[in-house]
């Protein structure tokens, strides 16, 4: 018998693209794809989504990731990004079910000196609103023995810095370009298909806790930009400048999102792909598009 997992935050990119690849193994459930047909705010409606599908695994993508939101919506996002685990965890616990969770955390809290790549056990900060949520959400699963992904990834939907930067080559719309900022993310091709890789590892075996998961390099978003720009040159696109990040964000966020990834690749017994590899992959996918 197949498996059960539900997909919450279906309609987002990472929620949608799961919910394609694992229905080729799982039975899967979501709470839809094209825009979210549950109000996560009703707990009654998601323990009624639980408890009528009873699934084996849940996989919580869910959150509200706009960080100038966050800030002047603390409490409004604080019910998703935050009060949804608690209730999730209350269902589990009234009902006495036996689902597992996976919940999809971020690498905004991740800042280290002198431009050293962050452990799990690293430090971590509190920039704004958003990393706060994530931070409060994470101390709710590792109670419940849930695994955490920090993680930051790429795609050509839209409003993700990947299509922001290709849109503006297409269109030559002058754009900046932060020479300050590092992380190593991964396009989303790549993190779901490690995502469905996983699942039966985590699903069979005791494994909780935090993980990191990105690319196995770093890259500034300067860098990351302008490779795009010039692996796109039958476009000729020049109208870009490169920039310190204080004087255009107006949240306050980390610089050095950089994460070592050897506790994931060691534990799951995956070779995590580089930046430039996963940025020709998604460029070669979207040329055919353009």
């Amino acid at each position: 018998m197949k498996k059960k997992i539900l997909i919450l935050g279906s309609s987002g990119t990472l929620g949608n693209s799961l919910v394609k690849i694992l229905k080729k193994k799982y039975n899967v459930f979501h709470n839809g794809l094209i825009k979210r047909k549950i109000n996560f705010n009703s707990k009654n409606k998601l323990a009624k989504l639980i408890k009528k599908t009873n699934p084996n695994l849940i996989i919580n993508c869910a959150a509200i990731i706009n960080l100038d939101y966050c800030e002047k919506n603390k409490k409004k996002t604080k019910k998703i990004n935050v009060d949804l685990l608690k209730n999730i965890f209350l269902v589990k616990k009234k009902n006495k079910l036996n689902f597992k969770l996976i919940q999809i955390s971020t690498d905004q809290m991740y800042n280290r000196k002198n431009n050293l790549p962050s452990r799990e056990n690293s430090l971590t900060y509190v920039f704004n609103e958003y990393t706060k949520q994530k931070l409060q959400s994470e101390k709710i699963c590792k109670k419940n023995r849930a695994l955490i992904l920090r993680l930051n990834f790429f795609s050509y939907e839209k409003k993700n810095f990947f299509h922001w930067i290709c849109q503006s080559v297409l269109n030559n719309k002058k754009i900046n370009l932060f020479k300050d900022i590092y992380f190593n993310p991964l396009s989303i091709t790549s993190l779901t298909q490690i995502i469905s890789t996983i699942v039966p590892i985590f699903l069979k075996n005791k494994v909780y806790g935090i993980y990191n998961l990105g690319s196995k390099d770093f890259i500034s978003k300067s860098n990351f930009g302008v490779y795009i720009i010039k692996t796109l040159k039958r476009y000729k696109f020049t109208n870009y400048k490169l920039v310190k990040s204080d004087n255009y964000l107006k949240t306050k966020r980390p610089k050095n999102m950089r994460m070592n990834t050897s506790k994931f690749q060691n534990t799951f017994k995956i070779k995590l792909p580089s930046i430039k590899k996963e940025l020709n992959m998604s460029i070669k996918k979207i040329s055919v598009r353009i």
